[in-house]
């Protein structure tokens, strides 16, 4: 309750022109964000905003009793601003100014790419925790556990939001390996099955342990279909409107891309043979949008009369009060792919068009699924009584054994 009183004052503030936070229309637009104690305040870099700033948090501080700490507060601004506005809006505000990037929520934050360097973090952080593991005596499967359960979570919550490089998750992944395998604290140990046996699943004779290249994958395309659906998100808006809709099966002309949205394009791109489209809708390419096949037509052989330009017909150009209008069809098409056109039925929904992933998710959530699909399977050895094991009334460590 009393975190929604900051929130109402600062809407307000801007209802009334006092404060002018980052609007893109009348229905996008935000001025903070705020979780918990942790308050993300954004706006104009002006003295004006500045001075509404320090009078919405003085109107607060009346209000609740509640001071914010200043001394725990940082300043950024866009390297563009002029040095004697931020001079200003220092002294008005008295906070320090710091340089990006910096951390909200446990996200890196920065308006331009971030080094690698950065993210050796999260190689620290495990490292730490397999420091002070080492010291104990654990049998392997307790060694699985905790990395199931502690160590592959470092990385997880970075995947869902970014794309971590691979170079990262390639020495996660060896600290990971040689703790498990390793018999002394110097991590001295011999692998005994490959690591692609380890990462299966326990019901095809691995130990459950998931590779982090296939997760950032996955994880990353569930954010690519709430790109593509085009949902309600407030970071799905603000992406809509700077870079357009997703158009995955066209080649990217724009070189100026945030590294967030390079990231997002390279995972639609990996996934695009594996995703349909739910619902035609009129206004989808005839050309370019995956309509009929599971790729568009012009990724296919020649299906169409090469006579008619098609580059720029949408699908309700195809249609006659609401039906397919088959003279069109038969002026374009083969008699077979008119046949088959025939029997899509249009939808005419408000909306836009819904995208899902092709296979059966079979009761798994969108990412369990898309991480299945991509893990390596070899189903040559595989043996029917994994799963009969692992429900064997013993300790862990003997059914790792066996």
């Amino acid at each position: 309750m009393v975190s929604q009183i900051l929130t109402n004052i600062l809407n307000k503030a801007e209802s009334l022109n006092l404060l002018k936070g980052i609007r893109i229309n009348e229905t996008l637009h935000v001025n903070h964000t705020l979780y918990a104690d942790d308050l993300f305040i954004c706006g104009l870099a002006s003295r004006k905003n500045a001075r509404s700033i320090k009078m919405c948090l003085e109107l607060y501080k009346t209000i609740t009793g509640q001071r914010p700490n200043m001394s725990k507060s940082d300043l950024f601004f866009p390297t563009w601003v002029n040095s004697r506005i931020k001079k200003a809006i220092i002294e008005i505000l008295d906070i320090k100014q710091k340089t990006f990037l910096f951390k909200y929520l446990g996200s890196l934050i920065s308006p331009f790419r971030i080094p690698v360097d950065y993210f050796k973090a999260l190689i620290t952080k495990v490292e730490s925790k397999l420091a002070h593991w080492k010291t104990m005596h654990l049998t392997m499967a307790g060694k699985v556990t905790l990395a199931n359960a502690t160590i592959m979570s470092i990385p997880l919550f970075g995947l869902s939001t970014y794309a971590i490089p691979e170079s990262i998750l390639e020495s996660i992944t060896k600290l990971i390996r040689r703790f498990i395998w390793s018999n002394t604290s110097n991590n001295t140990g011999v692998h005994l099955v490959g690591w692609s046996t380890v990462t299966s699943p326990k019901s095809e004779g691995g130990l459950g342990i998931k590779d982090l290249k296939i997760m950032k994958r996955a994880l990353l395309s569930k954010l690519v279909f709430e790109l593509l659906n085009q949902g309600d998100k407030t970071w799905v808006k603000f992406m809509l409107y700077k870079y357009g809709c997703l158009e995955i099966w066209k080649p990217n002309k724009s070189k100026k891309i945030s590294w967030t949205c390079r990231g997002l394009i390279t995972t639609a791109r990996d996934i695009k043979g594996k995703i349909t489209i739910t619902n035609v809708h009129p206004n989808c390419s005839v050309w370019s949008d995956p309509w009929l096949f599971n790729v568009p037509i012009n990724q296919m052989p020649t299906y169409v009369n090469v006579h008619n330009d098609i580059s720029q017909l949408q699908v309700g150009d195809l249609l006659a009060h609401k039906h397919w209008d088959n003279d069109r069809l038969n002026a374009i098409f083969p008699n077979w792919l008119v046949h088959h056109i025939s029997s899509i039925s249009i939808s005419y929904k408000i909306g836009n068009t819904e995208w899902k992933w092709m296979h059966n998710t079979k009761g798994k959530s969108l990412t369990a699924a898309i991480y299945d699909e991509f893990r390596l399977k070899d189903q040559s050895n595989l043996w029917s009584g994994c799963q009969k094991l692992w429900r064997l009334n013993v300790v862990p460590k003997i059914a790792i054994f066996l």
